[in-house]
């Protein structure tokens, strides 16, 4: 009783501060042969934590677990209100430093009237954002046409920006290029006047099944005949390093200087001008958006860009902009209020009617139904009820008829789409 009526005087009187600038010292004593310049990066983590002792208490208390979890938490805050720029890793550092500085505390005698005991830091993990729509999105018509007509670029960036274009048609990864000009690494299939390009993507080593525009032939027969004077894709190395340099050099004559917010890797928000941030990548995603807003499922668009299954098409690419979300407030505003005004209404059921198609070719793909057995249909009841028949019993013990399947559409209801799925799903690895 005595000791604890000591450690609790002892710990009224007190400083945080002013034990962690002790424990410092006296861990650099211990640890001579740490250099001078580890020193001076801890010094200032200390001071981090220092900084926030002083804002929010300068206590004791604060040397504890719920203490370090605080100041890990504040450093968040911090990151999401925008007042600071900070890392997963650097808060991670930081927090560490305190738990180090701490065991001090609590293992050394000349600290044992305080009666700290030591704390477990648990880093926090990556943050890997999805839907990072402003960071690598796809492109509108607009900006297309802004990179076809700009007619300030260097033969060089003429190259390129061909290339670039050619990409936003096939939907190709930069590293599988050289093979849409290489004969020996394609195979050629052709039906009715439609031809498709057979390549083995090299970094999956799957195979992409790309179908050849008009506009992609233009370029193909013109290069094929002249070659290339400065991109040289068959040099992957060299061609790769000078793409997406140049492809920002040709995007800022463009005049694609629009702002652009995201959240980067860490979860810091970075606003940056498009043209500063555009690449390869910007290509393959204005691919993938054109084709599922032409009706192609992702079990289709998986086999034009060499993917080994949906997922990527579903939860990566297959985004949505802010016009996407304001037309998804129209059509609510819309049903809600029974209006169906004129051709901006028109345009928002066109697009909710092309979201249903998507959802349900797809899971009729994943039922195995043939494709011409649902391709051509567009009558939102005919797809549900053929969707009901595949599962009728399983799916109706479930709450899914004809009537709920086809409501999907009437109420846009993203979510019922995404538990429906989930249910067949289920089914499937149940059968």
């Amino acid at each position: 009783m005595t000791n604890k009526i000591a450690s609790q005087k002892a710990n009224a009187g007190a400083k945080a501060t002013s034990l962690m600038e002790r424990a410092f010292t006296i861990y650099y004593i211990e640890n001579p042969d740490v250099k001078e310049t580890t020193r001076k990066v801890m010094r200032d983590r200390l001071s981090s934590y220092l900084t926030f002792l002083t804002e929010t208490g300068d206590t004791v208390k604060r040397l504890t677990q719920r203490g370090i979890n605080e100041f890990r938490d504040y450093l968040v805050y911090q990151r999401e209100s925008g007042s600071r720029r900070i890392s997963n890793a650097q808060i991670n550092n930081l927090c560490n430093v305190v738990a180090r500085l701490v065991k001090v505390i609590a293992t050394h005698t000349e600290f044992s009237h305080y009666n700290i005991n030591k704390v477990e830091y648990q880093p926090l993990k990556e943050i890997k954002p999805k839907n990072e729509w402003k960071k690598r999105r796809p492109l509108t018509e607009q900006e297309i046409t802004a990179l076809l007509t700009c007619r300030t670029l260097t033969p060089q960036e003429q190259e390129y920006r061909d290339l670039f274009i050619m990409e936003c048609e096939c939907g190709c990864r930069i590293s599988d290029m050289p093979k849409l000009f290489n004969q020996t690494a394609q195979k050629h299939f052709n039906t009715n006047g439609k031809e498709v390009i057979s390549i083995d993507t090299q970094k999956e080593h799957i195979r992409a099944y790309i179908l050849v525009t008009d506009i992609m032939k233009g370029y193909i027969t013109r290069y094929a005949d002249n070659g290339f004077m400065y991109a040289h894709p068959d040099n992957t190395r060299t061609f790769t390093n000078k793409y997406n340099r140049i492809i920002r050099n040709v995007a800022r004559k463009a005049g694609l200087t629009g702002v652009e917010t995201f959240k980067d890797a860490n979860g810091n928000i970075k606003t940056v001008r498009l043209c500063d941030i555009i690449s390869s990548h910007f290509a393959r995603y204005t691919f993938i958006r054109k084709m599922l807003q032409q009706g192609y499922s992702a079990d289709e668009l998986r086999r034009l860009t060499g993917h080994a299954d949906t997922t990527m098409i579903n939860e990566v690419y297959n985004v949505h902009n802010d016009d996407d979300e304001a037309n998804a407030v129209f059509r609510a505003h819309d049903r809600v209020s029974g209006t169906t005004a004129d051709n901006t209404c028109e345009q928002q059921q066109s697009t909710a009617l092309t979201t249903y198609l998507l959802h349900c070719r797809d899971i009729l793909s994943w039922l195995g139904e043939p494709r011409e057995n649902y391709a051509d249909i567009r009558d939102p009841r005919g797809l549900a009820r053929l969707i009901a028949t595949r599962y009728e019993v399983p799916l109706a013990n479930m709450g899914w008829d004809v009537e709920a399947i086809e409501r999907l559409y009437k109420d846009d209801d993203t979510e019922g789409y995404k538990r429906l799925k989930a249910d067949i799903k289920r089914l499937r690895l149940n059968l």
